[in-house]
């Protein structure tokens, strides 16, 4: 199964139940890439990472920042900015970027066997898709309590709006524009 063969199961499943505002391989509001990310009526924002392959799943650890986040230790010592003295805690992310910076609820997704329960972090989810449908095997904890802001609907709303203009995301249309400029 592929990783937009998942990405259409977990959207057709919970889009229906209340996650009104979805996207896939969003970026933005000092959020990672995230492979589907959902909003719920109550504004809580769940983010599904996908993978198709067990070297794929040790692969994402390796992005450090990420999961410090997720984990909770990036915000027991806060960054303070080097500029202005300005602490870049939960608080800093949310007021200038619309989130804190990772999702209420973190879950990886994949076909049965792909990810062993015992090392899904803490902090994460697991749902398996099991004929096409999505099972939760370990429920998320939930990361923090702030619910979104009007900046990551309206950043969805622009992410789904230039793939429907442009087939893709506008940053991804610009560098393909800029390809073909300088080699027509």
């Amino acid at each position: 199964m592929t990783s937009n063969e998942i990405s259409d199961i977990l959207l057709k499943e919970y889009y229906p139940k209340g996650r009104n505002y979805c996207t896939t391989n969003f970026t933005g509001c000092g959020l990672h890439e995230c492979d589907v990310i959902m909003v719920t009526e109550s504004y809580m924002v769940y983010e599904y990472e996908i993978k198709c392959s067990y070297q794929d799943f040790k692969a994402d650890f390796k992005k450090q920042d990420k999961h410090n986040k997720l984990s909770g230790s990036y915000y027991k010592n806060p960054i303070v900015s080097p500029y202005k003295n300005i602490i870049h805690d939960e608080q800093w992310y949310l007021k200038h970027t619309g989130t804190t910076g990772i999702p209420n609820y973190f879950y990886y997704v994949s076909e049965p066997k792909v990810i062993p329960l015992e090392q899904v972090p803490e902090y994460a989810g697991l749902i398996h898709i099991i004929d096409n449908k999505p099972q939760i095997i370990k429920k998320a904890k939930k990361l923090h309590k702030y619910k979104c802001t009007f900046e990551l609907i309206s950043q969805i709303c622009r992410n789904l709006t230039a793939r429907m203009i442009y087939g893709c995301s506008f940053m991804n249309y610009k560098s393909t524009y800029a390809l073909r400029i300088k080699n027509p």
